[in-house]
């Protein structure tokens, strides 16, 4: 039989005793301290919970071995502890077996725990993602695993979206790459870099960021440098692609690198300024024109609709307008600060692009013309009327440039200047210059809202003239192409083949040149026709430049009555050396001169006869371009006919017709829907708001009506579709009263049908990150091994 167990605490019988032949330990000291210790645990566990049930003898015993084992640690008797500890456990499994945890329970709980602290972990300190995209192209790849700081910003209790801590911790910072719940669907993590905090405007033009912080005047750009010598690479980080460009940019205490490739089609509302309200983020990926990030994210809402009830054909049909354009100022208002349009109230506005001759930039260009330059700058500077000048004197005048490098620039580009004439009239000021080397006349005609004085036509002037120094022969259109200050449209001519524009054909003795080439340069020749069919410039400017070649004021010469020609006139006058016939068909935009010498045209009847001639073949030369060619074959001069060979027509023109948009000529319209806190709490606003509005029923039961020197401003409930709203016109649009109130008709007309109210297929900017949807900042890139650890920036 085997020996009695000892009794807790009595000394180790001979066979235990070492020193007496007895065994030592026989497990490893480490591994012996830590079952003691778990026994001793679970030992406490059982008599704190199940002490009556165990009884009180062998609790009692439980508790004596309990203390054995503190003595035997705290003497490191390793041999004694390891002994005490199987009677502890022997102990343990006879009286409490019941209380005692299975070892499936056991890894269990163990498993559970582990679980627990990974979890809390997760939640609170680090978690593991994986970049799904190319949107942060080139700072992340697609594949990529990173470590996002949980902590960095304050702990979020998990479940919610409460942040405890992040006056401790630390806070959100411009440029910092963050991960978040995505705001349209937040089963969805995303991951962008932030460009606007709370009270931040953003805007986006093009490539360029701009941000005007909290409490700031002004935008600044965010600082940025084209790195030229590094190449973009696809998402797998091998292939060089090509149209792509890498900038460095600058954010807070953040650098980074940005891309734009070329054919990335920018987001719908590039261009567009954002507030970011308290609460809410902007933020935007790096890979720039192909990240779905705040410029792109859209919801689709039931919303009231406000061009329903007026539109740009209404205001077309009741004003003396025709052409407006529809802008939606604030997209709606927000919701408690949200950040979010409300889908009940629509707010449009329709802008006239009312016609303003002061705004009208208009450039003409004569190159080589058939009658020379010096007529042309003759004809319209007396039809002008104005003063010469120099481009010195004119930029001398008020408003013109003040800085010296301005002024040589401009001292510069007017040496090749040869006469120069400035004349202005209620609209405009008018420039006209000769350029004799040149051969060519410029005609600028500037308005009063865009030239402000003579010293800023200088400076437009100046624009011109290194457009025009820098390409003489290229078209007037090319020239003025970059005009910005002009809110219109281009109109211009182009100097194509002149065959069907332009006749130029000298008639000279049949010995005086060789057949088929141009006669030579230096005498007159015996005859030359020239004929203008449509001219762009007009028929008065080829009159005025025919008859500046003359030496004659057109004023002073009455018409020749017995020459007729259908829908003009026909004037024979003394030219050099002869005469000259100028036969003008207004109607059909005709214009010939035949000039003569004495031996073709010996007498004023001979001149005339010559007219008849062409005057018969003009309406049929008018109208058919192979006539037109042919005019001169009608006469019968006994001389040879050479044709000078033009490559462009020698005149061009481009009209920038000028508008004036906005401010008295506009309509706007504000829609609710459901208004909160009903239909008459939003009219107590509205005239709370507007005391001068009083009740109309002429026009409605629930018309409030209201006008002044600036316009006229009208407020409907209908509580039939459950809307009010309001509709102001300005005086440039509504003159009278009545054009408001038969606008105002219109709309409660419409205000009767629901379906003009709602657009269920509208979609809303949702453009920002609420604070409480931010999981943590991205911090390192842990995989792939070639980029371990690599710090994201």
């Amino acid at each position: 039989m085997s020996a009695p167990p000892t009794e807790p605490g009595a000394p180790p019988g001979p066979e235990q005793d070492p020193a007496a032949g007895g065994r030592g330990p026989t497990r490893k000291p480490r591994h012996v301290k830590a079952a003691a210790k778990l026994l001793q645990r679970e030992a406490r566990r059982i008599l704190r919970r199940h002490a009556a049930r165990v009884g009180s003898a062998p609790a009692e015993a439980i508790r004596a071995s309990l203390a054995a084992i503190d003595t035997h640690r705290a003497a490191s008797d390793m041999a004694a502890l390891e002994r005490e500890a199987e009677h502890l456990d022997e102990l343990l499994h006879q009286h409490a077996d019941f209380a005692r945890k299975s070892p499936l329970r056991e890894t269990l709980e163990n498993v559970g725990l582990a679980v627990l602290v990974a979890l809390g972990l997760r939640a609170c300190l680090y978690e593991p993602f994986k970049i799904p995209s190319g949107s942060m192209m080139p700072t992340l790849l697609p594949g990529d695993h990173i470590f996002v700081n949980k902590y960095i910003y304050g702990v979020q209790i998990p479940f919610t979206d409460t942040v405890v801590g992040e006056d401790v911790m630390g806070e959100i910072a411009h440029g910092d790459v963050i991960v978040f719940r995505f705001p349209l669907d937040e089963k969805d993590d995303y991951i962008k870099r932030v460009i606007g905090l709370p009270g931040d405007t953003v805007k986006v033009e093009g490539r360029q960021v701009y941000v005007k912080p909290a409490g700031a005047d002004a935008f600044e750009p965010l600082p940025r440098k084209r790195l030229k010598g590094e190449r973009c690479k696809d998402e797998s980080g091998t292939r060089v692609l090509p149209n792509c460009a890498l900038y460095e940019e600058s954010h807070g205490d953040h650098t980074y690198v940005v891309r734009y490739v070329r054919g990335g089609l920018p987001p719908p509302s590039d261009g567009h300024v954002w507030e970011v309200p308290e609460g809410h983020l902007f933020v935007m990926g790096d890979n720039r024109n192909q990240s779905q990030d705040s410029r792109a994210w859209f919801v689709s809402v039931e919303a009231v609709t406000a061009d329903g009830l007026l539109t740009a054909r209404d205001l077309r049909d009741l004003t003396d307008e025709t052409l407006f354009s529809l802008v939606r100022p604030g997209e709606g208002e927000r919701e408690g600060g949200a950040g979010e349009p409300s889908p009940t109230l629509d707010r449009v506005r329709y802008l006239a692009d009312h016609r303003s001759p002061e705004h009208d930039i208009t450039l003409e260009i004569w190159r080589d013309p058939p009658l020379g330059p010096q007529a042309v700058f003759d004809g319209i500077a007396r039809t002008l009327g104005g003063t010469a000048t120099t481009l010195d004197e004119l930029a001398a005048a008020r408003g013109g440039p003040k800085k010296a490098a301005s002024l040589r620039r401009l001292r510069a580009l007017g040496e090749g200047i040869d006469a120069m004439v400035v004349a202005e009239d209620a609209q405009a000021y008018e420039v006209v210059l000769r350029f004799d080397p040149a051969e060519a006349v410029l005609h600028l005609r500037c308005g009063k809202k865009i030239c402000t004085s003579r010293g800023r036509l200088a400076s437009k002037l100046g624009e011109v003239l290194a457009a025009f120094h820098r390409d003489p022969q290229q078209d007037a259109r090319a020239i003025m192409w970059e005009e910005r200050s002009v809110r219109a449209a281009r109109h211009w001519t182009t100097r194509s083949d002149p065959q069907d524009r332009l006749l130029d054909v000298r008639y000279v003795d049949p010995g005086a040149a060789p057949k088929d080439q141009p006669a030579p340069k230096g005498p007159p020749a015996r005859a030359h026709l020239i004929a203008w069919r449509s001219a762009e410039q007009g028929v008065d400017r080829v009159l005025d430049t025919i008859f500046a070649s003359l030496g004659v004021d057109r004023a002073q010469v009455e018409p020749d009555d017995t020459l007729v020609v259908p829908g003009g006139s026909a004037w024979i006058l003394p030219a050099p050396g002869g005469r000259a016939v100028v036969l003008a068909d207004r109607a059909q935009a005709l214009v010939v001169e035949l000039r003569c010498d004495r031996a073709v045209c010996p007498t004023k009847e001979a001149a005339r006869k010559l007219a008849a001639v062409l005057a018969e073949a003009m309406p049929v030369a008018a109208v058919d371009r192979r006539e037109f060619a042919k005019l001169g074959d009608r006469l019968d001069l006994g001389l040879l006919p050479v044709g000078q060979r033009r490559e462009k027509l020698p005149y061009d023109r481009v009209v920038l017709t000028g508008t004036v948009r906005g401010g008295p000529y506009t309509v706007e319209l504000a829609v609710w829907r459901r208004p909160e806190g009903g239909l008459d709490a939003q009219l107590a606003r509205l005239r709370a708001a507007h005391p001068e509005l009083g009740p109309a029923p002429d026009l409605d039961p629930g018309a409030y009506f209201a006008s002044n020197d600036q316009g006229a401003r009208v407020a409907v409930v209908n509580p039939r579709t459950e809307v009010v709203f309001e509709l102001v016109c300005r005086r440039g649009l509504c003159p009278t009263d009545e054009h408001a109130r038969d606008l105002a008709r219109r709309a409660i007309e419409r205000a009767q049908d629901p379906d003009n109210l709602v657009d269920a297929d509208a979609s809303r900017a949702r453009p920002f990150v609420p604070r409480g949807n931010v999981k943590g900042r991205a911090e390192r890139i842990w995989w792939p091994v070639s980029r371990f650890w690599l710090k994201i920036p």
